[in-house]
């Protein structure tokens, strides 16, 4: 039940995460480029705890 709970719940924001680091490293975009998509990344975790946390309790 913990490792469906783990892929369930942070793998979507594992995925933005690595999304934000793969276009800073591979694409070697600039921060400045990738600004916005760390924000949005900031914001949908934060959503995304939080409806995580009113699920489980």
């Amino acid at each position: 039940m913990k490792s469906y709970f783990i892929f369930r719940y942070f793998t979507p924001v594992l995925l933005m995460i690595g999304w934000v680091l793969y276009q800073l490293v591979i694409k070697r975009k600039k921060w400045g480029d990738v600004l916005g998509d760390a924000m949005v990344c900031g914001v949908f975790a934060a959503v995304w705890a939080v409806i995580v946390y009113w699920l489980s309790s």
